[in-house]
């Protein structure tokens, strides 16, 4: 009877262990803590399967597949990579780096429907590439240190991305062959060559945008049609760039501090730049084409902080325009206060 009371506790014990170990493999499980895996490879719905990475979800909108808390090497292959897919599915709380610099960190190919949130990718070739993909989100995630991109969408619309951080970068975020997308409240800082860049990309909307110590701050290449507005431009060495790009629309932007604020070439024409704040810009503008500088009176045009001209009336808008170097262009009621 003895040592069957043993045999009793020391199974009760084992039990205990076991199911100690299982609630920690659950908690570090969802918490990212440690959890290592290869490459993640999805072709087609049916791809979507705990080998691969999926940890729950069912492909629909309420119950989408879930990929999170994994770190990934991306040094011999893309480190997620999802393609010709139309379930719903989530990407979040992954961190995918390489020292190679080669491939990609997640790369979605062909893909409708996916949320990719709190993810941090540095150290790639391209951080977070979208090709031929619509209605994906791409919210929070730290694109940093990669060797070409942070962030790029080719011939991929009706995306959204949001309060993405892109940095340390070539280029921090750029749009080629893709429209109709929304970027709100981004951060693309200290990229060497441009913080934004779109090519060949029409009636996309910039909002709240920071770009920060980039050699372009915002640059727009044969894109028409799109709305640029409430974004801060500083330190860079072209603020805002427009290239064989026109009828878009620059308003309520700060434009501080860069080499020059605006600059408009090559045929970027019927633009209009109006309620900006061009401030203390060793060139505050510079105008090759023919454009619109204000939104007529009362609106007004831009405030401009090396404006000399008098408000003898005291409407808030200067007596005598403001000439824009370039061509023949002017802003014709130059604001007194910033926007």
């Amino acid at each position: 009877m003895k040592e069957k009371g043993v045999s009793s506790a020391v199974m009760i014990v084992i039990v205990i262990v076991v199911a100690v170990v299982g609630v920690v493999s659950y908690f570090l499980l969802k918490g990212g803590e440690g959890l290592t895996h290869d490459r993640i490879f999805i072709e087609g719905n049916d791809d979507f399967i705990p080998a691969n990475g999926v940890i729950g979800g069912s492909g629909t909108e309420s119950d989408p597949y879930i990929i999170e808390n994994w770190a990934i090497d991306a040094s011999t292959a893309h480190g997620i990579e999802i393609r010709s897919t139309t379930a719903y599915f989530v990407i979040r709380n992954c961190v995918v780096e390489s020292e190679g610099k080669t491939y990609y960190g997640i790369y979605l190919d062909n893909v409708r429907k996916g949320k990719v949130m709190n993810n941090t990718c540095k150290n790639n070739d391209l951080g977070i590439y979208l090709y031929n993909s619509s209605d994906i989100s791409l919210d929070n995630n730290i694109c940093s240190s990669n060797s070409r991109l942070g962030i790029l969408l080719e011939y991929s619309s009706n995306n959204t991305l949001s309060n993405n951080i892109c940095e340390n970068n070539i280029l921090g975020i750029q749009l080629s062959d893709s429209n109709n997308n929304t970027l709100d409240n981004n951060t693309c800082s200290n990229n060497d060559g441009y913080g934004i860049w779109l090519d060949n990309s029409d009636n996309n909307t910039l909002d709240n945008i920071t770009c920060k110590n980039n050699h372009y701050g915002i640059h727009l290449y044969y894109s028409c049609n799109n709305t640029l507005t409430n974004n801060i431009c500083k330190n860079n060495d072209f603020g805002i760039y427009l290239e064989h790009s026109g009828n878009n629309f620059v308003s309520k932007n700060i434009v501080e501090k860069n080499d020059c604020g605006i600059y408009l070439c090559c045929l970027s024409d019927n633009n209009l730049i109006s309620n900006n704040n061009f401030l203390n810009n060793a060139s505050q503008a510079y105008d090759l084409r023919t454009n619109c500088w204000d939104n007529g009176y009362p609106s007004g045009g831009n405030y401009w902080s090396d404006y000399t001209g008098e408000d003898e009336d005291g409407d808030g808008i200067g007596d005598i325009p403001y000439h824009i170097p370039g061509d023949n262009n002017q802003d014709r009621y130059p604001l007194m206060n910033p926007v």
